[in-house]
Parts: C-alpha cells; structure tokens; sequence
C-alpha cells in the first residue's frame, strides 16, 4: 500500500510528500512521461472490498462520503491512497474497516471519526468504524475474537459482581437520598447489573457466532 500510495502522490505531483513513515521510502520514483500525451486516469485503489446487502444507503454513496476524508498531512483523501480495507452495507448498519499511514499518525482519532460522521451523514446513523493495522481473514478475525473475548467477560464478570452488591446493599439498607423527598437509590444502582448483564448476553452471542463460524458455519457470521 505504501509503494501504491506513493505512486500516486508522484502522479499527483506531489514529491514533496514523499517522505512518510510506513516504507514509502522505497518507492522506486515518479515516472517520465511525454508532455503531449493526456495523463492517466488516478488508479483505483487495490485491496478494498465493498459488500452491499440492501438498505437505502449505495455503494457509491458511502465511497463519495469517505473520499471527502483527507489526512491532514497528505492532499490525497483516504479511499484513493488505499487506506480503506473493507465496507460493508446492510439495511441495519455501515462498517468501514481502515488503516492509517502509521501507527503513530497523530490523526488516529480524528479521521475515523471524520469518516464515521461523513457515512453517518448519508441517512444511516448506525455506523462503525474499525482501525487496524493487519488485514486479517474473516476466519482470522473470528479467531482473534474468540482469543480476546477472555479479557471482555472478566470486565463484565467483574462489573456485574460489583454492581450487583451495591444494587443489593441500597435494597436490603433501604438506602434514600438526603432530600426531603427521600428518593430511594435502588432502582437507579440496579441498572448498573441490568446493563453488564446485558452486555455479557451480547458477547456470549458474539462467541457463540464467531465459534460456529469457524466450525464451518459463515452465513451465521454474516447474517444471512
């Protein structure tokens, strides 16, 4: 990605940019051309994977809205330079997986905020943006889901303990506000074990369909 982007800054005629972090020091240099003869059209970018399953919200829509997001230190947006990896549009939701020029690019967090908010602009306000920096198969990324949900439910393991014994504590104290009104607390600190157990309902479900997709089972993983 870092040889294509270079090419096309060179194409662009910005040298000047060259010297990035991420190998682009590599790329070989602009290319002679004869004056006379009509510059090429800019590359598509390689690698992207566009997959749309209905919902108002096109392709080309969400394409136009990400190639309006530029890195501040590249006049190339985002699309063309190849830093997206992957969209996925369905009538529920937009995913945009994408990556940065380098891992200590000090746009990490503005950019896939820019993007989320360009998409979400579009009429579909469900919309995840995903930052990585290796370009993993869906079986791969299904694996290291499985590896990395150990650490998801010791959090909310530990939240739902801890919440659930300030909920019972307000319960059995009868535990009120210092108010003349005499608010009681309960029902405000037994949310707090209602919402982790609800989040430990969605990652068991995220398990469960990442473990059936590695048993052969995709259509489950993608929802179909």
């Amino acid at each position: 990605r870092s040889t294509a982007a270079c090419q096309t800054l060179g194409e662009k005629g910005y040298t000047r940019l060259l010297n990035l972090s991420g190998g682009m020091h590599t790329w070989p240099g602009p290319r002679v051309r004869d004056e006379s003869a009509p510059p090429p059209a800019p590359p598509a970018p390689t690698g992207t994977t566009v997959s749309f399953r209905g919902g108002p919200v096109s392709e080309a829509q969400v394409v136009g809205a990400i190639r309006d997001c530029f890195d501040p230190e590249i006049p190339l947006n985002i699309y063309d330079l190849g830093l997206i990896y992957a969209i996925d549009i369905d009538e529920s939701a937009i995913a945009v997986q994408m990556t940065l020029t380098s891992q200590g690019c000090p746009s990490a967090r503005t950019i896939p905020e820019d993007v989320r908010r360009k998409v979400a602009a579009l009429g579909q306000p469900n919309v995840r943006v995903d930052v990585v920096y290796a370009k993993f198969s869906p079986r791969g990324k299904a694996i290291a889901d499985i590896i990395t949900s150990f650490f998801f439910f010791v959090f909310v393991l530990t939240l739902l303990v801890t919440a659930g014994k300030f909920a019972l504590d307000s319960i059995n104290y009868g535990e009120v506000s210092f108010t003349e009104w005499g608010v009681q607390y309960w029902p405000v600190k037994l949310t707090m074990p209602i919402g982790a157990a609800l989040l430990a309902l969605q990652g068991l479900s995220k398990l469960i369909k990442d473990i059936v997709f590695i048993s052969g089972g995709e259509a489950v993983r993608h929802g179909a």
